[in-house]
């Protein structure tokens, strides 16, 4: 009589084999779901942390801190270095030795700096006395959902360190409510003006009177000017340094840098952006219908999460803020002194 051997016939190991393919296939996206939530809850705690230090400079300093420290023209004979709010913030982060690091006795008047003949030689020194510092990677200001490349080499620094998270300077760039919102959106360079005739609507001061957020170029901004409550008043949100364009279909380069960078005369976006235009632009269209151009996505926010980007509000909460929000509630949580009313749900 002939033995029986045992063990699985090819038909039960391929069944066994497609169960656990199906089984599989059933995981993934969970864990895909799980681990994408793992990554929204850190970019959502590395805007509190921001916030957090926003306001321990406040307590500090009796105001926020400059959004752009930048010069206040643009001599012929050079570029303009600029000094983010990103800067301003690391003691109050814990990285005062990073901090420390920066040569600050290295600028010249207004943030200028020595220059060698049409050239500026601090940002953009590849062997300047700023160079460790851009190259530094902080985690607070890395999204881990933004797919966004750890260096990249910008200004003659091989090793520079984008950031993900931007300083709200405005609501009006980008929103059709704003007369000029197309015009000049990124230079602003009529830093001269008193403050309370440059926020005059009525004005067409070069652009500054769009500038009613929190973290300006050039002006600081106190708690008790933030007139529409620091609840309903967004500081700081999300974006990213590689994007799509809408319209073009072409992907593209946005640099957002941390602590300064050179030549933001012409790239306050290098730290600053608008909630005027559409979170992550996702209809193809700006906030006024116009299909975008690179320069839209310089100052929009944006961010791999679906649906939307994070803010942080000037409270120190953190929302997320849809990308299919109504233009009039982006316009209302950047400015600061704009008398808009609405509720979070």
């Amino acid at each position: 009589m002939a033995r029986r051997r045992s063990g699985f016939t090819l038909i039960e190991l391929l069944v066994v084999i497609a169960i656990i393919a199906i089984l599989i296939a059933l995981l993934l996206p969970a864990v895909q779901q799980a681990r994408e939530a793992a990554r929204r809850s850190t970019c959502k705690n590395n805007l509190k942390q921001l916030a957090l230090a926003l306001h321990n400079y406040h307590d500090t300093h009796r105001s926020f801190p400059v959004g752009l420290m930048r010069p206040d023209s643009n001599p012929a004979s050079t570029q303009g270095h600029g000094v983010g709010w990103s800067a301003m913030i690391l003691p109050f982060m814990d990285q005062a030795p990073l901090y420390n690091s920066i040569n600050w006795n290295a600028f010249g008047t207004n943030f200028l700096g020595p220059t060698s003949g049409s050239t500026a030689t601090i940002w953009n020194d590849s062997n300047g006395p700023l160079e460790t510092a851009l190259s530094t990677t902080l985690s607070a200001f890395r999204c881990p959902s933004s797919g966004d490349s750890p260096f990249v080499s910008h200004d003659g620094i091989d090793k520079r360190v984008p950031s993900n998270y931007g300083g709200v300077q405005t609501g009006l760039i980008g929103n059709p409510a704003s007369a000029s919102r197309r015009a000049e959106h990124r230079q602003h360079q009529d830093d001269s003006l008193d403050l309370n005739a440059a926020y005059n609507p009525g004005l067409n001061a070069g652009g500054h009177e769009r500038m009613n957020g929190i973290l300006l170029p050039v002006h600081v901004v106190t708690i008790d000017q933030v007139i529409d409550g620091t609840s309903n008043t967004a500081i700081v949100a999300e974006w990213l340094n590689s994007w799509t364009n809408p319209n073009t279909r072409q992907l593209r380069t946005v640099h957002h840098h941390y602590i300064g960078s050179n030549n933001v005369i012409d790239n306050t976006d290098y730290h600053l952006g608008s909630l005027g235009s559409q979170i992550n632009l996702a209809s193809g269209l700006d906030g006024g219908g116009a299909v975008p151009d690179d320069s839209d996505l310089r100052c929009t926010f944006s961010s791999r999460h679906t649906g939307g980007a994070h803010i942080a509000l000037a409270d120190g909460s953190v929302r997320f803020l849809s990308e299919n929000v109504d233009h009039s509630i982006r316009a209302g949580l950047g400015s600061r002194d704009g008398a808009e009313v609405f509720q979070f749900d």
